[in-house]
C-alpha cells in the first residue's frame, strides 16, 4: 500500500528521534571518511559540536596507528559486500584509549557507486579490558605450565634417557640391551608428547626466536603429527611486535593450520607471514566449507575470530566447498593496497563530479 506523504514525513520523524535519543553512536560519512552527520550520543562521546565535526574526517578520532585498517575496512566494502563490522580504538577528549565495535553499511545510487557511509557504534571498552585481563591470566599460567613442562619434565626425561643409553653399555647380555633399548625408544616419544604439549600450550622461545622461527617450527609439527605437507614463509623485514600480538597470531596460525589439518584432507598447507604487509595468511587446499554454515557452531573459528580481535584485528576468511580455505589476519598500522587508494580517490572524485 502507498503512503501518503504525511505518514511518511511521521515515519521519517520518528526515525530520526530515534536515531537522536539512542544512546548508541550514529554517523553518517561520505566517501574519503568525511562526516556528514553525527548523533548527540556520537557529539558527547567525543566532546565536540555537529557543527565540529560535520565536514572532518572520523579518521583523526582514531589514533595514527589503527588509521590505516580503519580505511582499509571501509574501503573493502562494495555493492556485493556492503556491510563491515570492526573493532578499533578511539582516542577519546580525556587523551584515554578507548575501544569501539562499529557496524559500517555502504550507501548506492542508482549506477551502484557509493555515495556514502551509515554506521553504528558502541563503546566496548569494560568488555575489551576485561578480555585482555583473562586472556593475560591464562596466557600467564599457560605460559608457566609450558615452561615447567619444557625445562622440567622434558628434561627430566632426556637425562633418564641418557642413563639407559651409559646403563645398557654394562649389560651383559643382548636381552637386557635390548630391554634398555626398548625403555629409551618409549622415553624418548614420551618426550615428544611433552615438547608437543608444551608447544600448543605457549610458543617456548617466542620471547627470545621471535614470530617468524616459531611459526616454521608449527609447520613442523603440523607436517609431522598430520602426515601433511606444511610450510612457513616469512616474507620482508621482521619488526618489533609485542608478545601479545605475537602470541595471539601465534595460535591463530596454530587453530588455522590444524583445523585444516584434522577436518580438510588437504594435501598442502602454506603458512605465510609478511612483515611488509603486516598479515598472517593460513591457505590449504583442502575439502573447504561454507563460512556462513558453520558460522555459529566452530569453536575454532570463534578462537580465530577472538584472537583477531583481541589485536584490533578483523578476521579475513574466504572458503568454498572443494576450493581449499584461506584465513589471514592484519595488524598494527596497515597501509591500504594502491587498488584501494586509487578506488577512494575515483569515488571521491566522481562524488564531487
Amino acid at each position: 500500500m502507498p503512503v501518503g506523504g504525511g505518514r511518511f514525513r511521521d515515519t521519517e520523524d520518528g526515525f530520526r528521534s530515534i536515531v537522536e535519543d539512542t544512546p548508541l553512536l550514529v554517523c553518517r560519512f561520505l566517501p574519503g571518511c568525511i562526516i556528514e552527520y553525527a548523533n548527540p550520543a556520537y557529539c558527547e562521546y567525543f566532546g565536540k559540536t555537529a557543527d565540529e565535526l560535520v565536514g572532518t574526517s572520523f579518521l583523526m578520532l582514531i589514533p595514527e596507528s589503527d588509521r590505516g585498517r580503519a580505511l582499509a575496512a571501509v574501503e573493502s566494502l562494495s555493492f556485493r559486500h556492503p556491510v563491515q563490522t570492526m573493532e578499533h580504538p578511539v582516542a577519546a577528549p580525556d587523551g584515554d584509549v578507548r575501544w569501539q565495535r562499529w557496524t559500517d553499511r555502504a550507501l548506492f545510487d542508482r549506477r551502484k557507486r557509493i555515495v556514502a557511509y551509515q554506521a553504528i557504534g558502541e563503546d566496548i571498552t569494560g568488555q575489551k579490558r576485561m578480555e585482555e585481563k583473562i586472556v593475560a591470566a591464562s596466557t600467564k599460567e599457560k605460559k608457566n605450565l609450558a615452561r615447567d613442562l619444557h625445562d622440567g619434565l622434558a628434561q627430566q626425561l632426556v637425562g633418564t634417557a641418557c642413563l639407559c643409553q651409559g646403563l645398557r653399555e654394562r649389560m651383559p647380555t643382548v636381552a637386557y640391551r635390548k630391554a634398555l633399548d626398548e625403555i629409551a625408544s618409549g622415553l624418548r616419544q614420551c618426550l615428544d608428547h611433552v615438547r608437543h604439549i608444551a608447544g600448543g600450550l605457549f610458543p617456548v622461545g617466542l620471547e627470545e626466536a621471535g614470530l617468524g622461527p616459531l611459526l616454521r617450527q608449527l609447520a613442523k609439527r603440523v607436517s609431522a603429527v598430520f602426515k601433511v605437507s606444511c610450510s612457513a614463509r616469512i616474507t620482508g623485514v621482521p619488526e618489533a611486535m609485542d608478545m601479545n600480538t605475537a602470541s595471539h597470531l601465534y595460535f591463530l596460525a596454530q587453530e588455522a593450520a590444524m583445523n585444516a589439518a584434522r577436518h580438510g584432507r588437504p594435501r598442502r598447507i602454506a603458512i605465510v607471514l609478511s612483515w611488509g604487509a603486516r598479515r598472517l595468511t593460513v591457505r590449504d587446499d583442502g575439502a573447504g566449507f561454507d563460512p556462513k554454515r558453520i558460522e555459529g557452531d566452530s569453536l575454532g573459528l570463534q578462537i580465530m575470530r577472538y584472537r583477531a580481535s583481541a589485536i584490533g584485528s578483523v578476521l579475513d576468511l574466504e572458503s568454498k566447498k572443494g576450493r581449499g580455505a584461506r584465513i589471514a589476519c592484519a595488524w598494527g598500522p596497515v597501509r591500504p593496497a594502491p587498488s584501494a587508494v586509487r578506488a577512494a580517490a575515483s569515488r571521491r572524485r566522481e562524488h564531487h563530479a
